[in-house]
């Protein structure tokens, strides 16, 4: 995903060398739960009391909550949020996104796997578009910025990010296994359509015809495995919603 992320930067920001974009994504670390674990507390001895156990745990917790903060970890809560956690340069992958990973593939819900996907490339996209760039370079990204314009995502950093991070993990998956059928709560949909549904659709308000949204629009809804999965017929260009244009 990350190199997935680096060739879209390296298109779409303009007069920015691949070498520039590499080095400053490989600045952002993923860190996985395991990394986190505060384990190196020592763990107070059991006594036959319980005033002394009660003093003993509170103890513990405090030295506990004290390595989490001297360590910048995120709170146990954080750990299962159904999205990644940024501070900086460093990225927490929940755990129970990690425990998706862990999974052998054909155990793991296609939806699942999209939605880590798309939020990786989100995650790398937002830390590259934090990043100081050339005037040219920002004029660059601005047509990827308007699909999402109106849509409820009020900051345009947050807004650029989630259309990039789309579009990579889109590419990404279309490589590998985009019209594979797989089975969500007792219903088939393919990869690629479920990507859609839970990224694309109803995130945009109507788009025009012609736009600068128009290469955002294309990757998403007219490459020829949107008009497979979609049933539309060869070289009919997708509408806004769920549907072939003309067929709505």
């Amino acid at each position: 995903m990350r190199d997935n992320v680096i060739q879209h930067a390296s298109a779409s920001l303009h007069k920015v060398s691949q070498e520039e974009v590499a080095g400053k994504l490989n600045r952002l670390r993923l860190v996985l739960p395991e990394q986190i674990v505060v384990s190196d507390i020592p763990v107070p001895a059991v006594t036959g009391t319980f005033p002394n156990n009660f003093l003993a745990t509170r103890s513990y917790v405090f030295e506990v909550r004290k390595a989490k903060v001297s360590r910048n970890i995120p709170s146990v809560d954080d750990l299962f949020l159904p999205n990644m956690v940024r501070n900086g340069d460093v990225t927490y992958i929940p755990t129970n996104l990690y425990a998706i990973l862990q999974q052998p593939v054909e155990r793991t819900v296609a939806l699942d796997v999209s939605l880590l996907g798309v939020d990786m490339a989100y995650q790398l996209w937002s830390f590259l578009l934090e990043q100081p760039w050339p005037p040219e370079t920002s004029c660059s990204i601005e047509a990827y910025k308007s699909c999402f314009n109106g849509s409820g995502i009020a900051d345009s950093l947050k807004t650029a990010a989630t259309a990039l991070g789309v579009v990579s993990a889109v590419d990404a998956m279309m490589a590998v296994d985009w019209n594979v059928l797989r089975s969500v709560n007792g219903t088939e949909a393919s990869v690629g359509r479920l990507v859609y549904l839970m990224w694309a659709y109803d995130r945009c308000d109507p788009l025009p015809i012609m736009g600068p949204s128009v290469d955002v629009n294309m990757v998403l809804r007219n490459s020829p495995a949107f008009r497979t999965t979609f049933s539309c017929p060869h070289q009919t260009p997708m509408a806004q919603r769920k549907c072939c244009l003309g067929t709505c």
